[in-house]
Formats: C-alpha cells, structure tokens, sequence
C-alpha cells in the first residue's frame, strides 16, 4: 500500500531518518523487527516509504532503538494548522496531523488527548 500522506516528503523524510537512526545504532533490519515485535518485511516498508506510519508503529520502534519518537521527525518541516485549538511546536503539530489520519476515532481521539496533556506538563 502507498503512503497516503497529504506531503510525500513528510513521508520519504520520517523513511529517511528511521533508517538512518537504525544504522546508526548498527542494527539490521532483522534485529530491529526482533525488538519491536514487527516482520523485517513491515520495517523494510517502512524505511522505503512503501506503507503508512501508524502512532503503534513510531512507539513500538522508537522504543526498540530507545530513542524519543521526536528523534524520527528530524528535518520535517512541514507545518500543520492547530487541530482543536491546540497549539504547539511544529513537532507537535506534525503527530497531530498523523493523528488525523487514523481511522479508529477512539484510537485517535486518547492519541490527541495524550498529547494535550504532555502539551500541558510542559
């Protein structure tokens, strides 16, 4: 499945930097699926751009290489309007409008209010 991203390079860029972030901590592919409970197969579509990020899948990889899920938005500059008032930093922003892109309105909806109340502890 094509990324249905409205910004194809938000899409090539988040591909980008997963695989830079891996190789950087010498993993392969095998070993970071292994850590993250993913197939090789989802990560290789991952790093190409060949499928959608979903919120699951930039948690359960930021995890495996124990970094911040930020680290994955370096150099994505694309900035998204405020969704329900919320203002934020462009980062913010950015999880926000990916967000909007999950078809569970349950799923997206505690996504939205996790992120309000990290906004608000700040």
């Amino acid at each position: 499945m094509p990324p249905t991203y409205s910004d194809q390079d938000t899409a090539f860029q988040l591909a980008a930097n997963l695989r830079h972030v891996r190789e950087s901590l010498g993993l392969n592919r095998a070993g970071l699926a292994k850590a993250s409970g993913m197939a090789p197969a989802d990560i290789y579509r991952l790093e190409t751009a060949n499928t959608v990020f979903r919120a699951d899948d930039l948690h359960r990889l930021s995890a495996a290489m124990e970094i911040a899920p930020s680290r994955l938005f370096a150099g994505v500059t694309r900035r998204l309007s405020p969704i329900a008032g919320v203002a934020g930093s462009p980062e913010t922003q950015t999880l926000l409008g990916l967000f909007k892109g999950i078809a569970s309105r349950k799923v997206r909806n505690r996504l939205v209010l996790i992120t309000r109340l990290a906004q608000a502890r700040r």
